[in-house]
């Protein structure tokens, strides 16, 4: 007889700088240039959302990244991290999306898994603002298995968002990744 088995295994976590956008000293309303641990083809900025815009909330801590106008449109924001794109290792990009309520928006953001040296996207996952209610966050993520053999083996990670559309943009927080391990056995 022949089986077959996967396992999975967590491996350490991987450091993100700044992920929540908390490192940046904001007010209530206050919107600053993005500044720490992220960078920008463009004006990125935090801003600490007041009640009317977010009543549900702030996944994490009280800021948000985002660009504040059209003429950003197709930028992004990017962080390099000490982790590879290793054979048989899942990469597991995780973020929250969030769409301001009482605002007209008419954008995308693409959740990034990229090459490090051509800074070009491997795999995203669009999200739409139609996907998230006005006010209100959602949780997304994208994933890359790599295989032996892909061109990106052993290159160093870098995520990113690229901001697409017109007028202000969804904003992005609560920025994790993680790795796994998988594996497969066959025993006879």
């Amino acid at each position: 007889s022949t089986s077959t088995s996967t396992s999975t295994t967590t491996l350490p976590p991987c450091e993100i700088m700044n992920g929540g956008f908390e490192f940046d000293d904001t007010f209530m309303g206050q919107n600053l240039p993005l500044s720490t641990g992220w960078m920008s083809n463009g004006a990125a900025h935090v801003f600490f959302p007041p009640t009317f815009f977010a009543p549900n909330g702030v996944p994490e801590g009280n800021n948000i990244a985002y660009f504040p106008d059209v003429a950003e449109s197709g930028e992004g924001i990017w962080q390099d991290v000490s982790l590879r794109y290793v054979p048989n290792e899942v990469v597991t990009l995780k973020c929250s999306i969030f769409r301001p309520s009482e605002l007209n928006i008419n954008s995308i953001v693409n959740v990034e898994l990229r090459r490090r040296i051509s800074n070009l996207a491997i795999t995203s996952r669009v999200v739409f603002h139609q996907e998230i209610l006005g006010g209100d966050w959602m949780d997304f993520s994208v994933s890359l298995l790599t295989e032996e053999g892909d061109s990106w083996a052993g290159e160093l990670v870098r995520i990113g968002f690229t901001f697409e559309g017109t007028g202000i943009t969804l904003g992005v927080d609560n920025v994790s990744i993680c790795p796994l391990n998988t594996s497969t056995s066959t025993s006879t």
